[in-house]
């Protein structure tokens, strides 16, 4: 199976990342650590970063719309929720 370096790219960051844990990684280090150029792995970083706030922002959206309609109406006792 091929893949293209972008994807080796994006798969590489994701690990490195996970496999860190809760410390901050820099985006210097992850090309070090792989031997890749710095500004490619920004390219990469950067659409990694628009797709999980893309994702986050979807999810919003939705829970926005199923559940605050429940969360806002009116109880028995004229509370909301």
């Amino acid at each position: 199976m091929h893949i293209t370096r972008y994807t080796d790219y994006s798969l590489r960051v994701l690990m490195y990342v996970a496999l860190k844990g809760e410390e901050i990684s820099t985006i210097g280090e992850i090309a070090e650590s792989y031997d890749i150029s710095k500004n490619h792995l920004m390219k990469v970083v950067q659409e990694l970063n628009l797709v999980a706030a893309t994702g986050w922002t979807f999810a919003f959206a939705l829970f926005t719309l199923i559940y605050w309609p429940i969360l806002t109406r009116p109880r028995a006792d004229g509370r909301p929720g």
